[in-house]
């Protein structure tokens, strides 16, 4: 695994291993990325079909996304990437359609108020998906934004 040689905190079981690296100047001269907190969670109960351990991945997920909001936030933006008619790459949009959109009518019990947006890929509508999070975001107050760079694969 390319993380595997940065520092990095680590969580694993025998289904889902997760790694969140902080790259800061320095690392960012040297990978060529951007400075940022970045999370990977492999699983491979995925690919061998292990229903039964759906539920981890998905607290492994959960996990990783919450670990990006920062605790003042009052409000956060989900963007679900990606095409809803594709079985492979309908993760995001299938996610936001579980979450409830609590932005207008805040939950008394929530830590942050949540606005979902899914918009679709270029081949479909014929906008960037980035031109349209970022005009979203443009329209979103700083002081609520969190940025997120979450990626999933499959342990082989």
């Amino acid at each position: 695994m390319a993380c595997d040689f940065l520092p990095h905190e680590e969580t694993k079981n025998e289904y889902v291993r997760s790694f969140t690296v902080t790259v800061n100047s320095e690392l960012s001269a040297k990978l060529r990325r951007p400075e940022g907190k970045y999370c990977t969670v492999e699983c491979r109960a995925v690919p061998e079909r292990e229903r039964g351990r759906f539920g981890e991945i998905a607290a492994a997920l959960g996990k990783a996304i919450i670990g990006f909001v920062p605790r003042s936030a009052r409000s956060v933006l989900v963007v679900g990437l990606g095409n809803p008619n594709m079985t492979a790459d309908s993760l995001g949009a299938k996610t936001c359609s579980r979450l409830t959109a609590t932005r207008l009518s805040p939950l008394p019990s929530a830590r942050a108020s949540i606005g979902i947006i899914t918009p679709n890929v270029l081949g479909v509508t014929g906008i960037e998906s980035f031109d349209v999070v970022a005009g979203v975001a443009e329209r979103t107050p700083k002081k609520t934004r969190a940025s997120t760079c979450i990626c999933h694969k499959a342990i082989r």
